[in-house]
């Protein structure tokens, strides 16, 4: 994730209260979207970029998204370049899946402003 829009206090505080368990950058002068923004607009928040391990883009979402349209995204990926059995990884369970997908929820799986999607 990277935090574009917060000052790093609110920033930290965000990612503590969601229970973000992937890195976090704080980036508040926007290098990295910048970097993007031939692939995202620089202000569309969230957004979500999946990187190969070439590092090219393989996939990308503007906007918020769920863990269905994310485990889509990740599952042909997955399979791709040999990482497994995407069928073999730990899921959530059904009622988590719901929460996940509905962005209202605790716990849902946008990151509403704070993040840029990953």
């Amino acid at each position: 994730g990277v935090n574009i829009k917060d000052n790093e206090t609110a920033a930290l505080a965000y990612t503590e209260n969601k229970g973000v368990e992937y890195p976090s950058l704080y980036d508040q002068p926007g290098e990295v979207p910048q970097a993007f923004r031939e692939t995202v607009p620089p202000r569309a928040i969230p957004s979500t970029l999946v990187i190969s391990p070439e590092g090219e883009i393989a996939a990308r979402v503007i906007g918020p998204t769920t863990y269905g349209q994310l485990t889509g995204l990740l599952d042909p990926l997955v399979v791709e370049y040999g990482f497994g059995d995407p069928q073999e990884r730990p899921r959530v369970s059904e009622q988590d899946s719901e929460t996940a997908d509905d962005p209202d929820e605790e716990g849902a799986s946008s990151e509403g402003s704070s993040e840029d999607g990953d």
